[in-house]
């Protein structure tokens, strides 16, 4: 992965002199116009996007709406948006509606008093995961998250991945009725492995569905808020690849 613009830095004297080179070859007046134009519209620009700063993307790739498309983790979405989160939730939560959220970054949600179950959390916080099917209500996913791309199931998905999804689908529920707790998933038993191996999987089939689903919401342009019902969920993470694909048909067609 090439994690963070922090990678290209030493292009950007090489940019600088040739920005300057050109500005001087369009002539004195011309070059000193050009000069105060792109100085006012990255003024504009940098306070039109305050103060998610971050998240800047210019208009030539979209702005900072579709920055997460192009960039992530410490290039935009450090996890920094928690409280206004919070405060989102607050305003907008409908009473008893359950709230979901795989959050990336090392601020706690629960210290933020963000009451949540956490989607293939980032950091465990020490704490035991609790399990819970996936249900009506609030999806909040942070944009590194909703990229998927240090996942092991990043990239696209295959008929044998959805094979081997379906199979931990159908068998992984009864397991943890027998007391196997995805607090300690992934750690020793290979029963432990498959039901790590369900969450993640579960998670990823749930990120190919809001990945083209517009959001109803967005905090800081990072982290995006769905509102999903009960037919929503079980297209995405219940049915077969017919049901999904026309669902992903569906929501890409939504209004943006």
């Amino acid at each position: 992965l090439n994690i963070g613009q922090r990678h290209i830095l030493p292009l950007y004297p090489v940019l600088f002199i040739v920005a300057g080179g050109l500005v001087r070859f369009g002539g004195p007046r011309t070059g000193a116009a050009l000069s105060v134009l792109l100085v006012g519209l990255a003024a504009v620009e940098s306070f039109s996007v305050r103060p998610h700063y971050l998240s800047f993307f210019n208009p030539l790739v979209g702005g900072p709406a579709a920055g997460w498309r192009l960039l992530g983790d410490s290039s935009l979405d450090w996890g920094q948006n928690l409280p206004r989160l919070h405060q989102w939730l607050d305003a907008h939560r409908q009473p008893k509606e359950p709230v979901y959220l795989s959050y990336f970054g090392a601020d706690d949600p629960f210290y933020r008093g963000i009451n949540a179950m956490e989607l293939s959390p980032y950091f465990s916080f020490g704490r035991a995961r609790q399990w819970a099917p996936l249900q009506a209500g609030l999806y909040c996913i942070g944009a590194s998250m909703l990229q998927d791309a240090s996942s092991p199931y990043s990239g696209p998905w295959t008929q044998s991945r959805e094979s081997a999804y379906q199979y931990l689908r159908r068998t992984i529920p009864s397991e943890i009725d027998h007391g196997i707790r995805p607090s300690s998933i992934g750690v020793d038993t290979k029963a432990e492995r498959e039901v790590w191996n369900f969450d993640r999987a579960r998670f990823a089939r749930l990120c190919l569905y809001l990945r083209v689903r517009p959001p109803d919401a967005v905090i800081g342009n990072m982290i995006f808020i769905f509102r999903l019902s009960a037919q929503d969920i079980h297209a995405a993470v219940d049915g077969t690849m017919e049901e999904l694909a026309g669902a992903m048909e569906v929501a890409a067609k939504r209004e943006r």
